[in-house]
């Protein structure tokens, strides 16, 4: 009689990592370790590792215990942001998708990033994610100007501070294309202060 094989017990590692919103990930095989924090300020346990499948299984198991974060390496925040990124792009430009639908996925990361920035204020990674959407939103706005202009929903009376955030850095984003239309550098950086303006407050 064969004795059954038991799992492995995760061990517990001491690294540096940010909190990423697990709503915000989409199942995808991933570039990037997800951990989950065990208790003190660097103390963390695997749950996925690269090149494993995070599934919409995964997220809805995580959401329904209650869990709001999962902690990827400061060692890997850009393969984190990267993903991010096209992740995004691929909303922007999916002609599948309804312009409310595509405009409802870009905002909803941009609020999540913003609650991530005043949630773990001390975390400079959170503020890089930022300036990456801000960057992005530069060439956006110069690539097709109608469609970004979307972003900006004035008739949505929402007054919460993240959401004002996105507003403004969307606003600043077109006022800037306007000022000065061939300078991506300035406009994302005029989206990036629109959306960290209230940082602080």
């Amino acid at each position: 009689m064969s004795t059954p094989a038991i799992a492995p017990v995760p061990q517990k590692q001491d690294i540096r990592a940010f909190p990423v919103s697990i709503d915000s990930l989409d199942p995808a095989i991933l570039k990037m370790d997800l951990y989950l924090k065990t208790g003190g300020p660097n103390s963390y346990v695997l749950y996925r590792s690269v090149g494993v499948p995070f599934t919409a299984d995964d997220q809805r198991r995580l959401l329904n215990q209650g869990l709001d974060f999962l902690y990827v390496p400061f060692s890997q925040h850009a393969a984190y942001r990267a993903a991010l990124l096209d992740r995004l792009e691929q909303k922007f430009e999916d002609p599948a998708q309804s312009r409310a639908a595509r405009v409802h996925a870009i905002r909803s990361a941009c609020v999540k990033m913003i609650e991530d920035v005043l949630l773990f204020p001390s975390q400079p990674e959170t503020i890089d994610a930022v300036a990456d959407i801000s960057r992005r939103f530069a060439v956006w706005a110069s690539r097709n100007y109608r469609e970004f202009s979307y972003l900006l929903d004035m008739s949505a009376h929402d007054y919460y501070t993240v959401t004002h955030m996105v507003n403004v850095g969307v606003g600043c984003g077109l006022l800037a294309k306007e000022l000065s239309p061939g300078d991506s550098a300035m406009q994302a950086l005029m989206v990036q202060g629109g959306m960290l303006h209230d940082i602080g407050k």
